[in-house]
Order: C-alpha cells, then structure tokens, then sequence
C-alpha cells in the first residue's frame, strides 16, 4: 500500500490536470512563453494536453504524498497495524543505502 499510493496519486493528478487545465492556463501560472505539450486531444470542442509542466508538479505532489504517507505509518501506530507491511525494514535499508552512498561520495571526494 505504502508504495502504490504515490503511483495512484500521480495518476489521479495527471489524469485531473489534463481534463481541467488548459495549456493557456499553464502557460498564465508559469508565466513562459510556451508550455511543453507531449499529449494534446481534441475533446468537446476544446484541446486536452498533456504538459511537462503538469507532469512535474503532479510527480511533486505524488512523492510529497508517498513521503507523508511513509511518516505517518512510522509514526502512528493505528496506521502502521492497518497498512504497514513492514514498512520500518524498508525504510531502514533505504537509509542505510543512503548513508553508504554519501560515505563512498565523500571518499572519493577527498580523494
């Protein structure tokens, strides 16, 4: 559960930001001169597009969400019995990854 929920909230995202916002509308918020389009279809008279814009803020909100959602099963123990398939062991390995990465980054740096 912990690792589909940043992937469901990102579909839900793009899926709602191309329907609802128009490439005039990300162009305005931007304020660039142009909006990367990857996807544009015609729909009920009006074009529903696919941005590079929309995809990175929908990726924000979507790992934002993961990174909450990890916290919170960390931390309260009514979430981590209803959905924490071992979510402590996982996230244990990933800092000790982490931590093995920056000691091998910071040897190399110093040469």
């Amino acid at each position: 559960m912990a690792r589909a929920l940043p992937l469901l909230m990102l579909i839900v995202l793009l899926l709602l930001g191309f329907l609802a916002v128009p490439a005039p509308a990300v162009a305005r918020w931007t304020q660039l001169g142009h909006v990367d389009v990857w996807l544009s279809l015609p729909f009920a008279g009006r074009d529903l597009v696919l941005t590079r814009q929309l995809f990175q803020v929908a990726g924000f909100l979507a790992a934002f969400t993961g990174l909450y959602f990890s916290v919170l099963l960390v931390t309260d123990d009514a979430y981590r019995r209803q959905f924490g398939d071992d979510v402590e062991a996982e996230i244990r390995e990933v800092l000790a990854v982490h931590c093995a990465y920056r000691f091998e980054v910071d040897a190399a740096a110093d040469g």
